[in-house]
């Protein structure tokens, strides 16, 4: 759709956590998938400047996430309770 394609250029720090939410809620694969390439290249800054929006996303993006960190080494992440953005 147009609107996802235009979505898929602004994804950014300060908005990652809410389009990966949209996406995940309105079945938005390519932004989706954007976000998690975005949030899985930057984990360890974005964890340090946007820890809360991080650890509050939607369980499925936490265990999605999740699984790429294991596969790699790293920890995963705790979910600390999801608070729709």
């Amino acid at each position: 759709c147009r609107c996802e394609t235009e979505l898929l250029k602004s994804v950014a720090r300060e908005n990652v956590c809410a389009l990966l939410d949209a996406a995940c809620f309105f079945n938005a694969q390519n932004l989706k998938r954007v976000c998690m390439r975005f949030i899985l290249a930057k984990i360890d800054e974005l964890l340090v400047t946007i820890p809360d929006e991080i650890l509050q996303l939607n369980p499925g993006a936490i265990e999605d996430i999740n699984n790429v960190l294991r596969n790699l080494g790293k920890k995963p992440l705790q979910n600390t309770g999801y608070k729709a953005v």
